[in-house]
C-alpha cells in the first residue's frame, strides 16, 4: 500500500529516485513511512547540507508537516527533525520555519544534549 506521506516526499525531491533504487524506495512502503524519512530521505538530505536552495525546499517540506495533522507532526519532529539534530545537520536549522522551530526547540532538543543556539537562530 502506497503510503501518501512518501508519495508527497517523493514528489517534492524527485532527486530521490536517482539516489535511491526503486526497490529501496518501494520497499519503504512495505515497511513504513518513517523508514523512508529517517533513514533514505535524511540521508539524502545530509548529503546535500551545504546546497542552500536544497535546505530551504527541505525546511518548507518540514513546515508542511509541521502544520499538518498530528501524524504529520510527528512524522516531523521524530522522522526529520530528531535525524536532524543528532546527526548535526546544522545547515538545516536557519532555514526553519516557525512551526519546524517550535518542535525543533521545544520537543526534539529536550532529548539532545547539544547546543541549542544553532537550531534557535532564524536565517539573518
Amino acid at each position: 500500500m502506497k503510503s501518501a506521506a512518501n508519495e508527497r516526499c517523493l514528489a517534492l525531491f524527485p532527486e530521490m529516485r536517482e539516489r535511491f533504487s526503486d526497490k529501496e524506495l518501494s520497499d519503504t512502503d512495505n515497511i513504513g513511512t518513517y523508514i523512508l524519512h529517517e533513514d533514505l530521505f535524511m540521508h539524502f538530505v545530509a548529503a546535500h547540507q551545504s546546497n542552500e536552495l536544497m535546505m530551504r525546499r527541505v525546511a518548507a517540506y518540514v513546515e508542511e508537516l509541521a502544520t499538518s495533522d498530528q501524524d504529520q507532526i510527528r512524522l516531523a519532529e521524530i522522522g526529520l527533525l530528531e535525524s536532524a539534530v543528532s546527526n548535526k545537520m546544522l545547515g538545516l536549522a536557519p532555514y526553519l520555519g516557525a512551526a519546524g522551530r517550535q518542535l525543533v526547540v521545544e520537543r526534539v532538543l529536550t532529548r539532545f544534549n547539544v547546543d541549542p543556539t544553532p537550531w534557535k537562530r532564524r536565517r539573518q
